[in-house]
């Protein structure tokens, strides 16, 4: 037990072996506070003027505001896919090729709706088991894939190229039959 100053302790022994174990303590924190110091090298009060990277950043002084570089990627660097060294934002990531450039989940039951999707405009449903989609951003041409699929057992998704921006899905049953299924699709290719 340690016995603090300024406590009703009378008994001088205790006391002093008290005021020995705070100093030993105060000396243990001291040398952490230093540990520290060096490890982290930045404390209130310390300037850090370099800032060592690699990858994304750039390295080296640090600008009066605090700046540290990092370059966006363009349209061109996700199109060829093989930058190491930029960073990605939301605005461009739809231009890499592996990228949906859109997608959706469409309800049809006589009545096309489309339930949810992503760079879609508007959807129209023009026969029996077939829907024409037309998206909100034109393809760079009419050479794109379009992957979809019936929900529904034993029945059939395909589709066929229109233009740049429509394409048609046609769903049919297990014996050919044009039928109004659910289905969903997304379209990969360049825009």
């Amino acid at each position: 037990m340690v016995y603090a100053p300024g406590t009703q302790e009378k008994d001088l022994t205790k006391l002093n072996m008290s005021l020995q174990q705070n100093a030993a303590q105060n000396k243990t924190n001291a040398s952490n506070i230093t540990t520290l110091q060096t490890t982290v090298g930045a404390l209130p009060g310390t300037i850090v003027s370099n800032v060592a990277t690699a990858g994304l950043a750039t390295g080296g002084p640090i600008t009066s505001t605090g700046t540290i570089t990092v370059t966006a990627a363009v349209q061109s660097d996700q199109e060829t896919g093989t930058s190491t060294t930029k960073a990605v934002v939301p605005g461009v990531q739809k231009y890499h090729p592996g990228h949906p450039k859109a997608w959706g989940f469409v309800t049809n039951n006589g009545t096309a709706t489309l339930q949810a999707s992503f760079g879609v405009t508007s959807i129209s449903r023009t026969a029996t088991g077939a829907v024409s989609v037309t998206m909100s951003t034109t393809m760079s041409s009419s050479l794109y894939a379009v992957v979809c699929s019936a929900v529904g057992g034993g029945t059939t998704a395909g589709a066929s190229i229109t233009s740049s921006t429509v394409f048609a899905v046609n769903t049919r049953n297990g014996v050919n039959t044009d039928v109004d299924v659910n289905f969903n699709f997304v379209v990969f290719g360049d825009q």
